[in-house]
């Protein structure tokens, strides 16, 4: 089976499970490579969040991998009701492994009594490889509707890019402007912890794990800087002006790093 190799990359080692399936090999950090999403971005209008890296887990993300390939990736919301009816061997469903937390996971087999899925799971974890779940088990574990992904075969076609890296520059920006507005003003422990995933995990977790993809050192080590910088104001657990502790020039040398890349790689298109 195809494992995790880095944070939050639970869909795309799916993908990469999903294909392997169907007998083409590839992995999770070889997706996000080819579709350069180390450079993209977005802001979710309905969570009010920015989406970077492997938070970006749309049908959208993975046919920009899928397309060239032959293949493309179909998602269909389907009600708890349906699920007996709909499921079938190969399919992408997210699943609470946890309470709060959703893992997406493969079915891979259905049996009279049972439902076996593939646990896109870290390689050296002890979690199990495979989860067993009744159709009671499972309708407990997720949402009404939920969504249902699938790969199908498609002809092959090359997806225009220019205008993606265009709209993860302006978000980039956008990002940069909210960043700095937050830390400019004393905000109490409570905020801050608001914003934590919808500011500040775009660039400082997912951010993060994007450069350590690319292996790109000088981000990485600016970001880890800001990051522990942000942590340690978290902990805390006070009212805190986070310019006083945050270098806001570093933050600017780190998204700007980030843009000129995505301005870079537009432009070999």
């Amino acid at each position: 089976m195809k494992y995790m190799h880095l944070n939050s990359s639970c869909s795309y080692a799916g993908i990469a499970n999903m294909l392997m399936l169907r007998g083409f090999d590839t992995e999770d950090y070889k997706i996000a490579l080819d579709i350069d999403l180390p450079s993209h971005i977005r802001f979710d209008e309905e969570d009010g969040a920015f989406l970077s890296g492997f938070s970006l887990q749309t049908k959208k993300w993975f046919n920009f991998y899928l397309k060239p390939r032959g293949f493309e990736y179909i998602e269909e919301s389907v009600s708890k009701s349906e699920i007996k009816e709909k499921l079938r061997p190969g399919m992408m469903l997210g699943l609470f492994v946890k309470p709060q937390q959703k893992h997406a996971v493969i079915c891979k087999e259905i049996t009279a009594d049972k439902v076996i899925f593939i646990n896109n799971k870290w390689e050296e974890t002890d979690e199990p490889e495979e989860i067993y779940l009744n159709f009671d088990e499972l309708t407990e574990r997720i949402t009404e509707p939920f969504v249902l992904g699938y790969i199908i075969p498609h002809k092959k076609e090359i997806p225009e890019m220019k205008n993606e890296y265009s709209e993860s520059i302006r978000t980039w920006e956008c990002l940069r402007k909210a960043l700095h507005s937050l830390i400019s003003e004393t905000r109490d422990e409570t905020e801050l912890k608001e914003k934590m995933n919808p500011l500040f995990r775009a660039l400082l977790l997912d951010g993060l794990t994007m450069a350590q993809l690319r292996n790109d050192d000088i981000l990485q080590q600016k970001l880890t800087i800001l990051q522990r910088s942000f942590l340690d104001v978290l902990r805390q657990n006070k009212a805190s002006r986070l310019s006083e502790h945050i270098d806001a020039v570093l933050l600017d040398e780190a998204i700007d790093l980030i843009i000129e890349y995505a301005k870079f790689k537009m432009n070999e298109l």
